[in-house]
């Protein structure tokens, strides 16, 4: 269960959903980190709590700040630290942290790979590897280029993180995809969508994504095409709207999970 979809909430209580909704994996967010270092909850003590109720906090999202660009006209919230990241990372017993790239840059691939290899480097000492997330209009926006960072980068610990909606909304290229190295995918993002937008796309990315297999996304299409190469893990719903952020937080996580549930058993797939 990916917590950036979930409404406002404490780390213990989406904890307390996502067991409920029968989740047993969670992501953790930079603003859990802050929190906890607010409340003066331990990290230990939170990990804690997630094994009690058998839920594993296996993914730290994320990390802005490890690439070259000029100073953002609009900071994408308070970017924490990247040691700080994986450090709490190791803390939480996570297996992978989340990167993404939201500002523009002059620098080219090439170059972005060299720095995304020195993350890895930097994950690697603390035993995590990372997947980095290809979003809109941003300086890596599909999988295929997603893909070529990756391998220019050329590290074990290195990958892609796979998020249907932007696959869908930017280049929706089922062939190409289906000839990827699919252990290169660390992780999945499953939501739905339109191709009308209701107030533009990065808005709507952030506020009117649809529950899997409410909208008109090739879902199915798209979770065999993971599965078939192997691409199918560390995958839950991520579903960011204003409907669902309305919601209590059992009940978002319930239904998030539900129509997950449905959309995979639709592709034939084991859940």
């Amino acid at each position: 269960l990916w917590g950036a979809g979930l409404p406002s909430s404490t780390l213990p209580e989406r904890i307390a959903a996502a067991a409920g909704a029968g989740f047993t994996d969670l992501s953790v967010s930079s603003a859990d980190l802050r929190w906890a270092g607010e409340e003066r909850v331990s990290l230990d003590e939170l990990r804690r709590q997630a094994s009690d109720a058998g839920v594993t906090l296996g993914s730290v999202d994320g990390i802005i700040e490890w690439y070259q660009h000029p100073p953002p006209k609009r900071a994408l919230g308070v970017a924490v630290p990247v040691e700080e990241v994986l450090a709490a990372a190791s803390a939480f017993g996570a297996d992978t942290v989340n990167a993404i790239a939201p500002y523009p840059t002059d620098v080219p691939l090439e170059g972005l790979a060299e720095d995304f290899a020195a993350l890895c480097d930097q994950a690697g000492a603390h035993d995590l590897r990372v997947h980095f997330e290809f979003t809109p209009r941003s300086p890596i926006d599909d999988v295929v280029t997603a893909d070529r960072l990756v391998g220019l980068a050329d590290r074990k610990n290195g990958g892609i993180l796979f998020d249907t909606w932007h696959f869908c909304q930017v280049n929706p290229d089922l062939d190409a995809l289906a000839r990827m190295d699919g252990s290169r995918i660390f992780a999945v993002q499953v939501s739905d969508g339109n191709e009308a937008f209701v107030e533009g796309l990065l808005p709507d990315t952030f506020r009117h994504r649809f529950l899997p297999g409410t909208g008109t996304f090739p879902l199915v299409e798209v979770l065999r095409a993971l599965d078939a190469i192997g691409g199918l893990t560390l995958a839950g719903p991520e579903v960011l709207s204003i409907e669902q952020f309305a919601l209590d937080v059992s009940e978002a996580a319930r239904q998030q999970g539900d129509a997950y549930d449905r959309v995979i058993a639709a592709a034939g797939l084991a859940a």
